[in-house]
């Protein structure tokens, strides 16, 4: 299988577990953190072109920024 079917598998159950209500928003979060590791694990060893590179930093900025300004917010 390759990596983005196993990735977009294992989103769909999450979304689909906390639509039916079978994990409460917390760990619905949490399990969506853990993707976005094991996603950030897979793309540092992609080969991607520059061009595509150059066209997510600005997304990827934007949500670090957010969540940092969130953590402070939180007093952490």
């Amino acid at each position: 299988m390759l990596e983005s079917q196993r990735l977009g598998q294992l989103l769909k159950d999450l979304e689909a577990k906390r639509k039916s209500g079978a994990i409460s928003a917390v760990e619905f979060y949490k399990s969506l953190l853990e993707l976005l590791a094991d996603l950030k694990d897979v793309l540092i060893n992609e080969n991607v072109e520059e061009k595509q590179i150059r066209r997510q930093i600005p997304l990827l900025l934007t949500f670090i920024k957010g969540q940092i300004k969130d953590l402070s917010n939180r007093g952490n």
